[in-house]
């Protein structure tokens, strides 16, 4: 039986199999797809993984079948989701598209983040879904908090962000980095809050949803 494109990419990452298909490795394009197939492999082994983590070794026949059958549902969701988003970076479409499950893993890291939390304090659950975000979803993270600083910054009265900076002595290049969402350390995050004369709880109290 034939794979689809996307099921390829998802069964065989890397640049001998993009190549096979005839797509140039070197475009941005080309490679911005193999990134989210990437993150799509990732996000359905985790899905796998965890629903068959649920497995009861006293389970009976039915109960073992439905639990197949509901697994392969989460499993076909997150396929859909990932050949979406494969496609969407191969032609550019600047589209990205996540489960609800995606979007309540990153919403529970940005809380983590906003309690101010340690991280190595953290239960085993909680911290094998940071470093699964952080390690799949860095950008989105990134992104809200860009997003929610400039926000911010506009809303303070400061058009020009490079102005904001000198003003609060920060770098402005770095400035104009984070708002684009770009690395970001908690520390330099808590300095700029802090410019802004908010807490962590104000900052973080929109933006995230």
């Amino acid at each position: 039986m034939t794979q689809s494109l996307h099921e390829e990419i998802i069964n065989e990452i890397g640049t001998q199999t993009l190549a096979r298909f005839g797509l140039n490795i070197f475009s941005l394009n080309t490679y911005g797809a193999y990134s989210a197939s990437v993150t799509a492999t990732n996000i359905v082994s985790r899905t796998y993984d965890i629903r068959n983590k649920s497995a009861n070794k006293d389970e009976t026949l039915e109960q073992k079948n439905i639990r197949i059958a509901s697994s392969r549902g989460y499993v076909f969701e997150d396929l859909d989701v990932g050949q979406k988003n494969i496609m969407s970076e191969l032609l550019n479409k600047g589209q990205k598209t996540y489960t609800t499950d995606e979007l309540a893993d990153i919403k529970k890291v940005a809380d983590i983040i906003a309690s101010n939390k340690k991280i190595d304090k953290l239960n085993s659950k909680d911290r094998q879904k940071f470093d699964f975000v952080m390690s799949n979803y860095k950008e989105e993270v990134l992104k809200k908090l860009g997003k929610r600083i400039k926000e911010i910054r506009i809303a303070k009265g400061y058009t020009s962000y490079e102005y904001f900076a000198y003003e609060h002595n920060i770098s402005r290049a770095q400035f104009g980095r984070y708002e684009r969402g770009e690395d970001l350390r908690f520390s330099t995050l808590v300095k700029i809050i802090q410019a802004f004369n908010m807490s962590l709880e104000e900052f973080f109290s929109e933006g995230f949803d």
